[in-house]
């Protein structure tokens, strides 16, 4: 095998070899590599240098932080050109050319055939130049659906994202997404720079902050937008894998390579957990004070009566969709899933923006139908009373009795 080397670059950087044992975090690995992982940023800043100097833009070097917030599955335009964007890799965005096609009524866009030119390596220096197309993956048969049972012109069978709207500012839609997996340290340079403002707080009014800077709203729209952000952020079932990565047992097999990427991962784990709990906890507290008033036909200090509010819940073992709807709050919907003998709930906070619904199922081959039941019920209000709407129903927040097991499985969001 032949192996090119940038006369530019050291012959060392590029050879195959097998990864020693005293580099941390790779153990007694033994697979070969081309490079040491270390030297790998080095081709990303050859990568940015060569495109900078091309553009005439060296000067603008410093402002390549902005390509962090470029999130792999983006489908991005800049130039006129359509791009999906595969992640950042040091100071560049990794890029694929898209092709459009037809879905139905609306566009569609896959990635374009493989070729060394459809991939390139572009830094983000200036977001007025960028935009991002919200889209929505779909699979084959859903395309092949939306089509007349027909495969569109132009789409490869590798991908496919429907186009939901017209292309938004790039910093517009970041905000809307509640700036999912942007690092802390890069928004408050955002704010500084882009806003010229200073966010304060801990992380989750930091994000509220920057969220109504950006998109000049009122913080209860602001809360709506922070609210998507909960849904993929770190529940109980986090919280047990954090507690087995620091058990005993975790311990004794671990060897000293495996307990350095433990100790890792669980430092990331334990920000991630904090940090869903200050967005929880700031959504809790903030719809206290942004209630709806009392609808029409009600006076005001009087409760909204849901159906069953007036008796306890009855005896589910023999329930139906259309009951256990009834004893959920407002907006949720549930299903009987027969094929895999599971009750699924699904929640969305009533008159939420357009964004992912939490869902959490409830096995009925593991537990009887009244616990499965009561456990969803429970998981669902849960959630409701922190959007600041109380459950009604009595004994559904009671604790579990003694032998009773409530697993509180992670929601699908």
């Amino acid at each position: 095998m032949r192996i090119y080397t940038p006369p530019v670059l050291s012959s060392q950087l590029l050879h195959c070899r097998v990864l020693p044992r005293h580099i941390t975090g790779y153990g007694a690995a033994t697979w070969q590599t081309f490079s040491y992982p270390g030297y790998l940023n080095l081709g990303a800043d050859q990568l940015f240098m060569s495109y900078c100097q091309s553009k005439n833009l060296l000067g603008s070097a410093g402002d390549a932080w902005r390509t962090v917030l470029a999130q792999p599955g983006q489908l991005l335009l800049h130039d006129n050109k359509h791009m999906f964007c595969l992640g950042c890799w040091d100071t560049v965005a990794i890029l694929w050319d898209a092709v459009s096609g037809s879905c139905g009524k609306s566009r569609a866009w896959s990635f374009a055939p493989f070729s060394p030119s459809v991939i390139s390596f572009m830094p983000i220096l200036n977001f007025a130049q960028w935009e991002v197309v919200d889209t929505e993956w779909l699979s084959p048969l859903a395309i092949t659906l939306h089509n007349k049972k027909k495969w569109p012109d132009n789409l490869e069978e590798m991908g496919y994202a429907r186009q939901v709207a017209d292309p938004q500012p790039f910093l517009t839609l970041a905000a809307k997404n509640a700036y999912w997996q942007v690092p802390m340290t890069c928004l408050q340079v955002l704010a500084r720079i882009e806003y010229k403002i200073t966010l304060t707080g801990n992380d989750a009014e930091k994000l509220l902050t920057l969220i109504q800077a950006a998109l000049k709203c009122s913080e209860p729209q602001a809360l709506l937008y922070l609210e998507m952000r909960v849904a993929g952020l770190p529940q109980e079932e986090d919280e047990r894998h954090l507690e087995l990565l620091n058990s005993s047992e975790a311990d004794d097999n671990f060897t000293d390579a495996d307990q350095k990427l433990a100790s890792k991962a669980v430092t990331a784990m334990q920000c991630k957990i904090a940090q869903a709990k200050l967005v929880r906890n700031l959504i809790s507290k903030k719809c206290g004070h942004h209630k709806a008033g009392p609808k029409a036909g009600t006076k005001a200090g009087t409760k909204a009566k849901f159906p069953g509010s007036k008796t306890k819940i009855p005896d589910m073992q023999n329930c139906t969709v259309e009951k256990l709807t009834s004893f959920l709050p407002p907006g949720s919907s549930c299903r009987m899933d027969t094929f895999n003998g599971r009750w699924q709930v699904f929640y969305r906070r009533q008159g939420a923006i357009k964004g992912p619904w939490s869902s959490c199922s409830r096995s009925w081959g593991c537990r009887p139908h009244k616990v499965c039941i009561m456990q969803l019920l429970r998981w669902a209000w849960e959630l409701a009373a922190s959007h600041g709407v109380p459950c009604p129903h009595k004994g559904v927040m009671k604790e579990p009795a003694a032998g009773v097991e409530v697993d509180s499985e992670m929601p699908d969001a």
